[in-house]
């Protein structure tokens, strides 16, 4: 029986999203690399946002870590997220709406900075590009960590965007120390082909004292300096429990130390690609930590993925348990 007082515990970024909708037309003005991440200062994140002039925003608590948090509070499990946000309308406007969500929000509120932004461009074709302004998160440490919490977690839940400070990196030293302590499992997921090009190294590291590995096609493949999937799966699985890998509408694999398993994906228009990767995690981990087969994880984070894609916005509408009971994705489990 499990005696812990939290499910999944995550820590990551505190980001408030800006979703805009953009032609190519207009998309191609702003001369950024189409589904990059940026990171930009105050100023450069203000000139983008008033050059988009009076087009409709769609504004939400975000931030990955807490996009896969909310969608496993959502699934019923006891979920904790720990961040920093400012002392600002956005802080506290950020706050409201996660513990609205159910999710146990455990963080400091920092005077004189910003909560941090990100402003999201989605392009016809579903591409998402980010440009994102970290503000006091990116200041997020070890001293934010709270060492009972994480010990009192099933799982602890770490978001790559994480290892891009040196703070960031810090945190999740520490929170990887109090986990390891307290036999809490690991989950890590790489966020960002840009996470794994400059902080490798350290990915890797915490990669090897993890139970689980999240990864898309592009950071799979960075991650290992390989050309193809199957050999950075094979690679994966050497350092880690249970390695995954999302592979867009080419389906999912994952691949244990006694298994290796891949699914197809589930055919859908996509809108907006925006949090795919969240709730793939999401719904992935819900699976996998109430011991259901790879196979199952691998069909329930592909199945919300393909919901989230064809919608506008990272958060999931509607009744996420009643979301994995439909027909299409049961059955697929038999």
């Amino acid at each position: 029986m499990n005696e812990k007082e939290f499910d999944v515990s995550g820590i990551g970024n505190a980001i408030v999203d800006l979703q805009v909708e953009v032609s190519f037309e207009e998309f191609s003005n702003f001369k950024l690399e189409a589904g990059s991440m940026n990171l930009v200062d105050q100023d450069a994140f203000d000139s983008l946002h008033s050059n988009l002039g009076s087009k409709d925003l769609k504004i939400s608590s975000g931030g990955s870590g807490a996009n896969t948090c909310v969608a496993l509070a959502a699934l019923g499990n006891k979920v904790s997220y720990g961040c920093i946000v400012a002392e600002d309308e956005a802080g506290s406007s950020y706050e409201e709406e996660l513990r609205f969500l159910g999710v146990h929000l455990y963080n400091q509120r920092i005077k004189e900075v910003n909560t941090g932004k990100s402003l999201l461009m989605i392009t016809p074709d579903a591409e998402r590009t980010m440009n994102t302004y970290l503000g006091v998160t990116s200041t997020f440490g070890p001293e934010h960590v709270d060492e009972r919490i994480v010990s009192m977690s099933d799982w602890l839940y770490i978001e790559g965007y994480l290892f891009s400070t040196d703070t960031g990196r810090a945190a999740i030293a520490k929170a990887v120390k109090v986990a390891k302590e307290n036999n809490v499992k690991i989950a890590v997921t790489c966020s960002d082909g840009f996470i794994v090009d400059f902080f490798r190294d350290d990915l890797i590291s915490v990669c090897k004292q993890s139970d689980m590995v999240f990864a898309n096609k592009n950071e799979a493949l960075k991650l290992f300096s390989e050309t193809s999937v199957e050999n950075s799966l094979m690679k994966l699985k050497e350092i880690t429990k249970v390695g995954v890998i999302t592979l867009s509408d080419k389906g999912a694999i994952a691949a244990s130390n006694n298994e290796e398993i891949s699914v197809e994906s589930f055919k859908v228009k996509a809108i907006d690609d925006t949090g795919a990767g969240d709730m793939f995690a999401a719904g992935f981990l819900n699976s996998y930590r109430k011991n259901n087969s790879l196979k199952e994880a691998l069909l329930n984070g592909s199945y919300l993925a393909s919901r989230v894609v064809s919608q506008f916005g990272a958060r999931l509408e509607g009744d996420l348990k009643e979301v994995l009971n439909n027909k299409e994705l049961t059955g697929r489990l038999t």
